[in-house]
């Protein structure tokens, strides 16, 4: 039981169990708290050279009746023990909550670096980074949290209370039981993959540290293909693409604005390659760009030299010759067992400038014939605009229907144009954070 074991999990891995509690009817509750047995000490690797370590300071088994008014602390140490900056998260997982009257289960995060604190542990001194109702979903993101240097620490004590509320009978959720584990993964953003001036490295900061909204990796509320998403659903999260692992935006963003050489643009995903795709902005202008034309008419035949035109006429100097696809692996002729994907299954050709293919469309938050206010790429626009991606069908493309969601149009029809381009992995931040009123501006 006293031996410690160190395990190596990658940064998709979330392994690490601090506690567990488990309830059971014994006059109010009964309690038993748990270590994570002999596995004291683990590490979590967050790419080559980044790594953490926790310690678990709280590994013998604590049992309590629980009654109004319980509490109890879980103490833990996180450590820099890699070569550079590490960021990585604290979840709250497989979360067991069966309680009626939820909101009298809450729980603190305190966090120190301070030794002296940790020696005299009076969390009143302590920093809090986090508090809320104990959840009743399978996971919550705790805290996101950095080491700048190696060796860097910070202890941590999290606390569960089981709070006593004046004039109110709480003997409704006796034999009710709450449970949960604390984890520890590597940040759900690769930061550490970019230098810190450039753009990429910016838009996963800052959606690592996003306060408006909830933008966090795991956070879907609804399937990408199969639902539309949700006005309070506002996610970056990855998926697996040609090159390696994309972090792409879904639902209702607000901060994934950037200008580039006046022009205002969405930032649709980070591909694999460290180069970053962007869409004409469907709403006008972005701060002071300039007015821009967000679409323009032709059939799809027609729209392959006007699209080259606007890109020339804009002379942008930090974009990328790279790969496109005008295939789909999702969406089959009639439309059904839709599943996005940003793996590319037809052609791949080399541009600078094309079109979204529409699992770029469903992933952000549309699906075939549903309407969507509530994604970044149909929010103000009526407009039918033309993907890259060919139905099976003869003659007939994947389109955006405007807000009414995905649909078939004829190659030969008259539809609307939305450039999309892609810049360079080493494309420089200067300033902004993403927001419309202050977009992200490159060099």
């Amino acid at each position: 039981m006293n031996k410690k074991t160190t395990i190596i999990v990658g940064i998709a891995s979330i392994f690490i169990l601090s506690f567990i509690v488990i309830a059971v009817t014994y006059a109010f509750y009964y309690t038993n708290f748990k270590g994570n047995g002999s596995a004291t000490s683990i590490s979590v690797t967050i790419g080559s050279k980044a790594k953490v370590a926790y310690t678990d300071y709280s590994v013998s088994n604590i049992s309590a009746i629980i009654a109004p008014g319980y509490k109890h602390v879980k103490n833990f140490e996180i450590r820099n023990t890699g070569e550079m900056r590490a960021n990585y998260s604290i979840y709250l997982m497989e979360v067991d909550n069966d309680f009626i009257r939820n909101e009298d289960v809450t729980y603190v995060l305190y966090r120190t670096n301070n030794r002296d604190l940790i020696n005299e542990n009076d969390l009143s001194k302590w920093d809090i980074v986090s508090s809320g109702t104990y959840p009743k979903t399978d996971s919550l993101l705790v805290s996101n949290e950095v080491l700048e240097n190696p060796n860097d620490f910070y202890y941590y004590a999290f606390k569960v209370n089981y709070n006593s509320i004046d004039g109110v009978e709480q003997n409704i959720d006796m034999g009710h039981t709450f449970s949960g584990k604390i984890q520890i993964s590597g940040s759900p953003y690769e930061l550490n993959s970019f230098e810190s001036s450039t753009l990429a490295y910016n838009i996963l900061n800052n959606a690592l540290n996003a306060t408006n909204g909830t933008i966090y990796k795991n956070s879907f509320r609804t399937v990408p293909g199969k639902e539309v998403s949700l006005n309070d659903e506002a996610i970056l999260t990855t998926a697996k693409d040609d090159f390696s692992t994309s972090y792409y935006f879904r639902g209702n963003v607000e901060n994934n604005y950037v200008e580039v050489n006046n022009v205002c643009f969405r930032i649709v995903r980070i591909q694999g390659d460290g180069t970053i795709k962007l869409a004409l902005a469907n709403d006008g202008v972005c701060a002071d760009a300039s007015s821009n034309t967000a679409f323009i008419g032709s059939n799809l035949f027609d729209s392959k030299e006007a699209i080259k035109t606007w890109y020339e006429s804009k002379n942008f100097t930090n974009t990328a010759e790279t790969y496109w696809c005008n295939g789909t692996n999702s969406f089959d002729t009639d439309l059904e067992n839709t599943s996005p994907s940003l793996v590319c299954n037809g052609e791949r050709f080399v541009d600078k400038v094309s079109y979204l293919t529409v699992d770029e469309v469903a992933l952000a938050g549309s699906i075939y014939g549903d309407s969507n206010n509530n994604n970044y790429l149909t929010e103000n626009t009526d407009s039918s605009w033309w993907t890259s991606s060919l139905n099976n069908s003869s003659n007939m493309s994947y389109i955006v229907n405007g807000k009414n969601g995905i649909a078939i149009g004829g190659l030969d029809t008259n539809n609307y144009i939305r450039p999309a381009i892609i810049l360079k992995r080493n494309v420089n931040y200067l300033s902004g954070d993403g927001t419309k009123t202050n977009p992200y501006r490159v060099n």
